[in-house]
């Protein structure tokens, strides 16, 4: 019980006294939990019961709050605030429902979850303008960190670069001052070497043709410690597509958590199965 209280307070504001007053509050969530207080049977066709019949059986109650499968049931006069707390670090539908599936539960959530994020006049000011053209074929890694890609961009008067893993889409944002050394070839190395020493040497690197990749130090580096280059064509940038995928992630959440001084105002931009920020 304590980790349920605990994932509760991923919901910021939401307290639990407040979600045991409000559930008490509401008609539907009210009449649920006493019935189950009181232990008296639960008829799925009770019309009072219509927006949870198809749930309402497996929903029990710990002070005064309800809970569906160990995730809290949050009253309709909540929602709009969960929502808010779900969507404050910018994130697309699919990081949003993931976070919210593992703590709380309401009829309709993901088509609210859907409204949020169409209704964010940040995250549609900052969405890609057009569809991604399709990478070319590649075969699969078998085994986290076996393939990775990386690449550079450039946000705010810095200029970043994104290392990941093709298999778990783990992803990895260091930044340079630009215009220095460690913003070329030589951070680049330096980063990739504390990448490999961290989750093992890959056997293979995707990149673009950038300056920084093609270098003669980078090169001799990859050819010291065995990776394999795959350089991705001038034409089409997108044959590199996890780090075209990362890269748009990495500036769209930069853009939409950075203060007017370029620092991150939001610290909860990567959550973890339970919310909790990594």
């Amino acid at each position: 019980m304590a980790s349920i209280r605990d994932d509760a307070r991923e919901l910021g504001a939401v307290s639990w006294p407040l979600l045991a007053r409000e559930t008490a509050a509401d008609g539907c969530l009210g009449h649920l939990l006493q019935l189950i207080e009181q232990e008296g049977g639960i008829d799925v066709n009770d019309p009072a019961l219509a927006s949870l019949s198809s749930v309402c059986e497996s929903v029990y109650a710990q002070d005064g709050v309800l809970l569906y499968r160990d995730r809290v049931v949050v009253p309709p006069s909540l929602r709009e605030r969960v929502l808010r707390h779900l969507h404050a670090a910018h994130q697309g539908t699919s990081a949003m429902g993931q976070h919210a599936r593992a703590i709380v539960y309401w009829p309709g959530m993901s088509g609210d979850i859907q409204a949020t994020r169409d209704g964010c006049a940040d995250c549609n000011r900052n969405a890609p303008s057009q569809a991604a053209t399709p990478p070319w074929p590649s075969s699969p890694p078998s085994t986290p960190f076996e393939a990775v890609f990386a690449d550079f961009f450039d946000y705010g008067g810095r200029h970043y670069l994104v290392v990941g893993d093709r298999l778990s889409g783990w992803v990895e944002v260091l930044s340079f001052t630009a215009g220095t050394a460690l913003a070329g070839s030589a951070g680049l190395v330096q980063h990739l070497r504390s990448f490999f020493a961290t989750f093992g040497v890959p056997e293979e690197l995707s990149s673009d043709s950038g300056p920084e990749f093609m270098a003669s130090h980078t090169e001799d580096f990859l050819r010291l410690w065995h990776v394999k280059h795959r350089v991705s064509s001038v034409s089409c940038p997108q044959s590199n597509g996890r780090a075209e995928v990362a890269v748009k992630t990495a500036k769209r959440l930069l853009m939409s958590n950075t203060g007017p001084s370029g620092s991150l105002d939001q610290d909860r931009r990567c959550p973890s199965r339970f919310g909790r920020a990594a």
